[in-house]
């Protein structure tokens, strides 16, 4: 017999039931979106740095203000 569960209390989590061959996914595979991910994230990460910390770091973009906001 199920005891009444509580307003507030949590449900349990139902099953999932997947073939072995759903999830087979190569590690090259899986590598490459890794590292697309990451360099999708340097880059836009690098285009929200100022310029003095790009200058910095060494790189050679100048654009200024208005065209930032351009963007």
């Amino acid at each position: 017999m199920k005891k009444p569960r509580g307003f507030f209390e949590e449900r349990s989590l139902p099953a999932i039931e997947m073939t072995p061959g759903v999830c087979d996914i190569s590690p090259g595979a899986t590598f490459c979106c890794l590292a697309l991910a990451e360099f999708a994230a340097l880059a836009g990460g690098g285009f929200l740095l100022p310029q003095d910390t790009l200058s910095r770091l060494g790189a050679r973009r100048r654009m200024n203000s208005l065209g930032r906001s351009g963007f």
